[in-house]
């Protein structure tokens, strides 16, 4: 025989019990509901005092403290909701913006101050971005124009490039050069350089052209080296011939300078 004096042992349930929490669980579900009715109006009365004795009649659109329920604007007590089917006095004209006065814009709305500052704050960046983007289409345009070679257009080093690395540099660059792009009094400018950056993108995208634009940039380069190593070599022969004058020149005038320091 069980010890039923024990706090440890809890008798089973009886089906009697079971029996009348099934019939009595609609009764019970009734209540429950009509118990968070009540909540969320008592609620709503209170923070609806708070809200208007704080903000604005516009900006009254302070949400229910219930968590159960959903945002109600100024005027419309009675329209609110529980999450799922049940439905306690809707009022459909709950959102409705006929329902506010004249004098309270939403914050959304052209006439409300706080939507005037922003519209204006948004068109004073999309000016400045314009601009600047206007200016830096124009450096790389003229950028392009001065370019002596390929690889200059492109601004790539003078080594072997693989085609995908020319493809990326044409278009990073073509999105200021091209004349859609660049600002109207520059469309000729941007024409001739977009022509120019198409050409250096299809010489540097084959191999054999990228080699022979390497290889005519290496020779002026060594010819303008050589050109300076002569033109330093003219200068040192004549160094002395030059020295040479210029000491003449000076016994010349030494008798002059004499007379004249004598005086």
């Amino acid at each position: 025989q069980r010890v039923t004096t024990s706090p440890r042992f809890v008798p089973p349930p009886r089906a009697s019990s079971i029996g009348a929490l099934v019939l009595r669980w609609p009764r019970w579900y009734r209540r429950s509901i009509l118990a968070e009715e009540q909540h969320a109006r008592r609620r709503l009365r209170i923070s609806f005092g708070g809200a208007a004795r704080t903000t604005p009649v516009w900006r009254r659109t302070r949400p229910l403290p219930c968590s159960r329920t959903r945002p109600f604007w100024l005027g419309s007590h009675s329209a609110y909701s529980f999450s799922g089917p049940r439905t306690f006095g809707a009022n459909p004209r709950a959102f409705s913006r006929s329902i506010l006065p004249e004098h309270s814009p939403g914050a959304c709305s052209p006439e409300h101050p706080r939507a005037q500052r922003e519209t204006t704050h948004t068109a004073t960046f999309c000016k400045m971005d314009t601009e600047a983007r206007n200016t830096a289409s124009r450096q790389k345009i003229e950028r392009v124009l001065a370019a002596a070679n390929a690889f200059e257009v492109l601004e790539l080093e003078v080594k072997f490039t693989s085609a995908a690395d020319v493809e990326k540099a044409y278009k990073s660059i073509a999105k200021f050069v091209h004349p859609d792009k660049a600002p109207p009094d520059y469309h000729d400018k941007a024409t001739e350089a977009f022509k120019k950056l198409a050409n250096a993108r299809d010489a540097l995208s084959d191999a054999i052209e990228q080699r022979e634009v390497r290889e005519k940039i290496a020779a002026e380069a060594a010819a303008a080296e050589a050109a300076e190593r002569a033109q330093a070599a003219e200068a040192e022969r004549a160094a002395p011939a030059a020295a040479a004058a210029a000491a003449a020149a000076a016994e010349e005038l030494s008798p002059w300078q004499e007379d004249v320091d004598a005086w």
